[in-house]
């Protein structure tokens, strides 16, 4: 809590030196509008209470269950990895067959 409080005094800071800057600018050109210099405001201590952060729950489950939208390729891995390693054993039968008749 004390971290954001700080932080939100320090944003209040800023912003009061913006105002006096832009204030100051103002003053220099000559615009007529000029309106006088605000003074800081101190925000309510209801609001610094609702600047607080609430703890999150998780969201709610749905009572449906979503179908699976993966790829077939993500959904079974394991048949990927052996279909793989089959055709690893195939070519190196087909290639020590090759040699032992080149031979």
């Amino acid at each position: 809590m004390d971290a954001s409080h700080s932080d939100l005094e320090a944003i209040r800071q800023l912003l009061s030196d913006l105002t006096r800057r832009v204030y100051r600018i103002e003053q220099k050109l000559g615009l007529d509008d000029a309106s006088p210099l605000p003074e800081p405001v101190r925000a309510p201590e209801f609001v610094a209470k609702a600047a607080q952060p609430v703890p999150s729950s998780p969201p709610p489950r749905s009572t449906t269950a979503r179908p699976d939208e993966r790829p077939w390729s993500d959904r079974h891995p394991a048949v990927l990895w052996a279909a793989m390693l089959l055709a690893l054993a195939v070519l190196t039968a087909v290639a020590i067959r090759g040699l032992k008749q080149a031979t």
